[in-house]
């Protein structure tokens, strides 16, 4: 299992617990759909690193986030990357 890190399920399909324990434990995702192909819901495991990263993001205060978007803004504004952006070569 440690290549997969999603399994989509479609239909009415059982799982047993040690099953989805299992992939908790191998970071795999499960997503449910109904036969038709409908969006039901997720599993994410406690270790998946796209839920690690938001649970970290939520856990800023709010002047470490305005420090982090600030910097963000200040790279946004460099000579070199308005240069890229408008199409300019000479920086690079």
């Amino acid at each position: 299992m440690s290549q997969i890190d999603t399994i989509n399920i479609f239909g009415n399909i059982n799982f047993t617990t040690p099953f989805v324990a299992s992939a908790n434990e191998h970071g795999i995702v499960l997503n449910y759909f109904t036969q038709n192909g409908r969006y039901r819901g997720s599993f994410v495991p406690e270790r998946n690193t796209i839920a690690e990263v938001r649970r970290r993001q939520y856990a800023l205060s709010e002047k470490e986030g305005l420090e982090i978007a600030k910097s963000i803004i200040r790279g946004l504004n460099t000579p070199s990357h308005d240069a890229r952006r408008s199409g300019c070569k000479q920086f690079y």
